[in-house]
């Protein structure tokens, strides 16, 4: 852990100043692959209980070295000053405490356990404390203070079949479900002054709230898993699925809110479904009011229709749970309002509520009441010329702290931390990261994208992928959706997972309203998840979030593509990927001894039983990750052609081949009397079984083969690395 930095030095290198930014406009960003894999992120920022500072965690990736670095970073709101406050990569999830500024984090340590640790904003060593141990994992912190001494504490972690905490290191204890745990942070007094107190975890072995009860969360399903639950002073609120609707709703999601006296109960009363009359669609983001009185959440009023909006529901009296309003007001035309609210945060004094909203591809931020029938009329953006993707309140006052995209005169854009005070417009940004969103990937290796395709990247640092899984996902959903044309349109929202993975990818076209969406052809959705899974090339799993790519055509939103967790199926499904995963971790290749018995083998397609793959090893190590990557490259650039059309030859390569530090993969047709087909379908799929094949043997090597079908050769191929030396021979 280090400590003691000086205090007034900006990084001005990874985030460049108000002062900077308005001596111009920001330089355009092409988004090369090597762009894309240096591509500079910030998680997001938290502002003080004061709105003086703000922490937040930047990430780099170096690809010369191939090195990723990641530290916890103090921002001064006024003076734009950036200090470090710990460098320690075990150092994550980093909160206001809300006392003397105050700050508490997780802490990985040995044997699978999690350490809180406490320090002052300065990062002195003489104020830093260890303040528990939990045996586990845990992640999604959230605090709420209850009184002077006391300030109640909840995450998420797995958890085992009787509820306990789910250790991988402890046992053989299967992994079933995420849950929610709570405990408190109390003052006590240490060592023999009993005057000198300081925060430790009481009691230190924290509760299950969700224990024999059935329910499930955070879901990882949920476009906002982070906000899946909430806390207070009097209780917990959380979105789950209910077990006995589940098998017909396999989506739908209830919110539910538990009762406490004292979150030193272990045994918590049974969870409360909040239901509302008239709305029998999926909720999300729950919100406690700043008194813990009421609760705001968003939810669609359609059953079964993923195309429906949602609508903000205010329960003004948790006693007595019955909504204020479904909606917000009519327009004109009699209809409610038009945009669909992705998320709702409460101003500081509880009176106001802030929403955001995508309008025209931005993610624009509205105010409203918190007694929504006292609304008269539509509500107006607070924010429009930006995206908005981060919101806070002050206690203290009706200052909010969001973070935007602003847009640039030359359509760049940058994510900045703005401090907020409506009326008033926005101050100038003092934070800044390289933009995340990006208008064009013209270069990106193997594909064209049209002049008319733009897309906008948005990660959720709160749910981590799995890197194996991420590549997976995106590789079968390329080759799926390059089996329909592509100038195709996709007309409603569509999910692509695997059994055995914990991820799943969702592409939904743009939602006007009365049934109606835009226009999102099945191309614009392959460029959009290839851009998204380049965007997480880095190698290391610290960079691999969920991520929103917004599609937009002539700059008009016509889409988005998510790649998001989901619920694993079986533990031993979540097992095998935990085995993987650490070999996809690595940054270096791959140096398994585990092999098949012998360099040659061969591969049925499951899906096709005539077709073959039969491969050979030449011992030339390649990194597993470029494997991926050069398959995904070549099944997106198959993608634009007619899947029965022929295909003489195809050519693919991860993002580091043209540096000469990748994987290449080739494939040709062969010439046959019987002249069976070889067509850019079975090409596809070619690439697809070799990731099996090397994934099946954990062996990540360079490979030539031949494919045959109905036991006539009519293809062949190569994998190899383009480092000289490192070559195969088909």
């Amino acid at each position: 852990m280090v400590r003691n930095y000086p205090n007034s030095q900006p990084d001005s290198s990874a985030w460049p100043s108000a002062s900077s930014q308005s001596a111009g406009a920001a330089p355009s960003v092409t988004a090369t692959s090597k762009s894309l894999q240096s591509h500079g992120r910030r998680l997001s920022a938290l502002s003080s209980p004061d709105g003086a500072l703000a922490i937040y965690t930047p990430h780099k990736y170096s690809r010369s070295s191939r090195i990723h670095s990641a530290e916890v970073r103090i921002l001064d709101m006024k003076t734009g000053n950036s200090t470090p406050f710990s460098k320690d990569p075990n150092d994550r999830e980093p909160r206001w405490l809300g006392e003397s500024n105050q700050v508490i984090w997780l802490k990985d340590v040995a044997f699978g356990a999690t350490e809180l640790w406490i320090s002052d904003a300065e990062g002195s060593e003489i104020n830093c404390h260890c303040a528990g141990r939990i045996d586990a994992r845990v992640a999604n912190l959230k605090l709420h203070r209850i009184d002077e001494c006391t300030i109640a504490l909840t995450f998420s972690c797995p958890t085992t079949a009787d509820g306990a905490l789910f250790n991988p290191t402890k046992g053989t204890a299967a992994h079933v479900s995420n849950s929610i745990w709570y405990t408190t942070l109390s003052k006590r007094a240490y060592e023999k002054n009993a005057f000198k107190v300081r925060y430790i975890v009481w009691p230190s072995r924290p509760s299950n709230a969700l224990k024999s009860t059935g329910l499930h969360s955070p879901l990882s399903p949920s476009p906002d898993a982070c906000n899946d639950f909430d806390v207070t002073s009097t209780g917990l609120s959380f979105i789950a699925r209910d077990p006995s609707i589940g098998a017909l709703d396999p989506l739908r999601t209830e919110l539910y809110y538990i009762p406490l006296k004292s979150f030193s109960n272990s045994a918590p009363p049974r969870p409360q479904l909040l239901s509302i009359p008239g709305f029998e669609g999926s909720s999300s983001h729950p919100v406690f009011s700043p008194n813990g009185k009421s609760i705001a959440f968003l939810k669609k009023q359609a059953r079964r229709d993923e195309n429906d909006r949602n609508r903000l529901i205010v329960i003004n009296d948790l006693d007595k749970p019955m909504p204020s309003t479904g909606d917000l007001p009519q327009r004109a035309s009699r209809e409610g309002w038009h945009l669909s609210p992705q998320s709702v945060s409460w101003s500081g004094d509880g009176t106001e509520l802030y929403v955001v909203a995508e309008d025209d591809g931005h993610r624009k931020l509205f105010k409203v009441p918190y007694m929504l029938s006292s609304i008269s009329s539509l509500p107006k953006p607070v924010a429009s010329e930006c995206s908005v993707f981060g919101i806070q309140g002050f206690k203290s006052s009706v200052q909010i702290i969001i973070e935007i995209h602003e847009e640039q005169k030359n359509n760049s854009n940058n994510a900045s931390l703005t401090r907020l005070t409506p009326p008033a417009s926005p101050i100038p940004a003092v934070l800044s990261s390289p933009s995340s969103p990006l208008n064009n990937i013209s270069n990106l290796s193997g594909i064209n994208p049209p002049p008319d395709f733009s897309i906008n990247l948005v990660f959720d640092s709160a749910q981590a992928l799995s890197p194996i899984g991420v590549y997976n996902i995106a590789l079968d959903t390329i080759y799926r959706l390059s089996l329909h044309p592509w100038s195709g349109t996709i007309r409603r929202a569509v999910f692509f997972s695997l059994p055995q993975y914990t991820e799943q990818v969702l592409i939904e076209p743009k939602y006007l309203g009365r049934g109606a969406v835009r226009e999102l052809q099945t191309g614009f959705a392959i460029l959009a998840l290839y851009a998204g899974v380049v965007a997480m090339t880095p190698p290391t799993r610290n960079l691999f979030y969920e991520l929103q790519v917004t599609i937009s055509k002539d700059r008009v939103a016509v889409g988005r593509c998510t790649i998001r967790p989901t619920p694993p199926t079986l533990a031993s499904d979540r097992n095998r990927t935990a085995m993987l995963e650490q070999q996809m971790n690595s940054s270096s290749v791959n140096t398994s001894t585990k092999s098949l018995a012998t360099d040659t083998g061969s591969f049925t397609d499951p899906e096709d039983p005539n077709f073959r793959l039969t491969y050979t090893y030449t011992n030339a190590r390649l990194n597993s990750k470029d494997v991926f990557l050069a398959a995904i490259d070549g099944v997106a650039a198959a993608a634009r052609n007619n899947p029965g059309k022929r295909c003489a030859q195809i050519s693919a390569a991860s993002p580091g081949a043209a540096s000469r530090r990748g994987v290449v993969v080739n494939i040709s047709a062969l010439r046959h009397p019987r002249r069976v087909l070889f067509t850019y379908q079975y090409a596809s799929r070619a690439m697809v079984l070799l990731t099996r094949v090397m994934q099946e043997a954990n062996r990540w090597e360079s490979v030539g083969f031949y494919l045959e079908h109905g036991g006539l050769k009519f293809g062949e191929g190569f994998v190899r690395g383009t480092v000289p030396g490192d070559v195969a021979v088909a």
